[in-house]
């Protein structure tokens, strides 16, 4: 099932807030977190966001039917099923991010027809131990992926936690195996102690760039989301990027265009800048995105109007509707919400051109256009509201909210035909974006439940 984010709330959290998970008796706790320790010789502790803390016997089969799992340390394996495809599941390995490519979102379907909301497990996932003095190295037996993941930016626990009252610091290493892509050891900092009650863990880090590390804050994690017409992308920056024209999706009865559409790869060009803005960050920061892949001939997103097709009026009202939800979770966590709505134009003479309409859709933000102008400027021909391309719907709508502005940019034909041209574009407005989140960044983005909700720094 499809994430709401009309259900998002604003959770504030310290560090010091932290549940702490004792093993291995039998628990059930709902919280955050993914948990990597060896708590004793006996025991190796796996836990996912949200779950169900319940333990297990060394060695038996563990059935994910509670959204959460405890491996405990077997004698030779361990085999995790995934019993319910709605539920969450996490993977924490370096070597599983070439495995999924968030923008294609071809998650498996269950029986039931439900989207699940599992996100980076593979089926047949199991945990196996070589060595007695090592944790487990992950295998796979096959490569049926349910699901897609970004990996996350870092977060460090040990600038906040404290070590005093009995808790100790170790490092572990995790090792993936050998046939996993770039399989080098990750190493994970968590804190823990010795209590009547057992083994407690308090935090773990995973200290790789690129690593998957879930704790009681996921940190830069998207969550990822398509229906047919409409993908959107929730992210941790004040810049949302949105295409209402990119798509070729119709229904049958809807004939196609004659002749190249206007706004070709303008679709291609708003995932590129998410994307790169997300590379360029060092997986630190992350625009949300609300992107059509509607045949514009089917339902036009940027007027003011009632579709008179009932599936076209859905588009319409679940396109705007994401974007509306998305400015009112983001107006909580930042001063300013900017839009940046990505269109196509003929070949008029300049390679882009900003729409502001005329300046009323960037009060008080002209620098920001400014900025943006002369970030383009280095490869491109630019201008700003020429030729009367100055925004219309998108513009028009979300600039007269509060704190919201939104600057139109149209590219034209040949810099998106082109496919050099169309990288040095999608390279500048991700520079562009990078520079302009600057420190204005919820680092935290804290699941509870399937729901998602930031966390302020």
């Amino acid at each position: 099932m499809s994430m709401n984010i009309s259900e998002f709330s604003i959770i504030r959290t310290r560090i010091d807030t932290f549940p702490t998970i004792f093993v291995p008796r039998k628990i059930a706790r709902k919280i955050g977190a993914l948990a990597i320790a060896r708590c004793n010789k006996n025991a190796i502790l796996l836990a996912v966001s949200p779950m169900d803390l319940i333990a297990n016997r060394a060695g038996s089969r563990i059935a994910l039917n509670k959204s959460a799992y405890i491996a405990l340390k077997g004698p030779k394996e361990i085999s995790l099923e995934i019993a319910d495809p709605r539920m969450t599941i996490f993977v924490y390995s370096k070597g599983l991010s070439s495995y999924w490519n968030p923008f294609t979102c071809e998650l498996h379907r269950g029986a039931s027809g439900e989207l699940p909301h599992i996100k980076g497990i593979l089926k047949g996932f199991s945990l196996t131990w070589q060595k007695e003095s090592e944790l487990p190295s992950i295998t796979k037996d096959n490569d049926i992926i349910l699901g897609e993941v970004y990996p996350n930016a870092l977060g460090y626990f040990a600038d906040y936690f404290d070590r005093s009252d009995g808790w100790t610091e170790k490092t572990v290493k995790i090792t993936p195996a050998e046939n996993m892509i770039k399989a080098e050891p990750i190493s994970a900092k968590i804190y823990f102690r010795k209590d009547k009650k057992g083994y407690g863990l308090k935090a773990t880090s995973i200290k790789y760039p690129d690593s998957y590390c879930i704790c009681n804050y996921l940190f830069s994690y998207s969550e990822f989301s398509s229906d047919l017409y409409i993908k959107w992308i929730i992210g941790n920056s004040p810049v949302i990027i949105t295409a209402p024209h990119g798509g070729l999706l119709r229904p049958t009865n809807v004939p196609a265009h004659q002749g190249l559409l206007g706004d070709s790869f303008t679709l291609d060009i708003a995932e590129g800048i998410i994307r790169r803005t997300f590379e360029l960050s060092n997986w630190h920061i992350l625009p949300s995105g609300v992107l059509s892949r509607a045949y514009r001939n089917f339902v036009e997103l940027n007027r003011p109007y009632e579709p008179q097709d009932d599936d076209a009026k859905r588009v319409y009202r679940k396109y705007h509707e994401l974007i509306t939800n998305l400015i009112k979770v983001l107006r909580k966590l930042h001063d300013w919400v900017l839009i940046l709505d990505i269109h196509g134009m003929r070949n008029l003479g300049l390679d882009v051109v900003l729409g502001t309409d005329y300046g009323r859709s960037i009060s008080g933000f002209e620098d920001k256009c400014v900025e943006l102008k002369r970030t383009l400027e280095k490869e491109f021909t630019v201008g700003v509201n020429d030729f009367g391309l100055a925004g219309k719907h998108t513009v028009t709508r979300y600039s007269s909210l509060s704190q919201v502005r939104v600057i139109q940019i149209e590219a034209s034909l040949d810099t998106r035909l082109d496919p050099e041209k169309r990288a040095k574009l999608i390279d500048l407005v991700a520079e562009y974006v990078v520079k302009v989140s600057g420190d204005k960044i919820c680092n935290r983005i804290l699941y509870c439940n399937g729901n998602v909700s930031h966390a302020n720094c």
